[in-house]
């Protein structure tokens, strides 16, 4: 996948985003949510123009991080497996070998990235 495509995916996932495909126009809208107001209920919803809005998951840890704030629970085991895979650590005898929490801790941006996106059964 493109570091665009990765963008759009994980933003889908996010709950900062709505992105809507119009197949007529061949155009994506990229929504901004709104903030919530001291009543509970939520701004109007804002267009966000520029794909340059959305924080660039594949290069950008701290972005990665907050995607990651949004796996549930019942993901995070295959989260860590998929880190393993991306970082060439699954094939150790246990899954808290050092070599694979040093790995795991050390994965990229787009390591994270896939991995996220596989877990959530979106990567092309």
């Amino acid at each position: 996948m493109s570091n665009d495509e990765i963008r759009i995916a994980i933003a889908q996932e996010c709950p900062r985003y709505q992105i809507k495909f119009d197949s007529k126009e061949q155009r994506i809208s990229i929504y901004e949510l709104g903030n919530f107001r001291a009543d509970g209920r939520m701004d109007e919803i804002q267009i966000v123009l520029d794909l340059g809005k959305i924080p660039n998951y594949p290069e950008d840890l701290n972005a990665m991080h907050e995607a990651e704030k949004t796996l549930e629970e019942k993901e995070w085991f295959r989260y860590h497996q998929e880190i393993a895979v991306q970082t060439g650590t699954e094939n150790y005898s246990t899954a808290w070998e050092w070599r694979d929490r040093f790995a795991a801790i050390h994965a990229t941006a787009r390591q994270r990235a896939e991995a996220f996106l596989r877990v959530k059964g979106l990567w092309k």
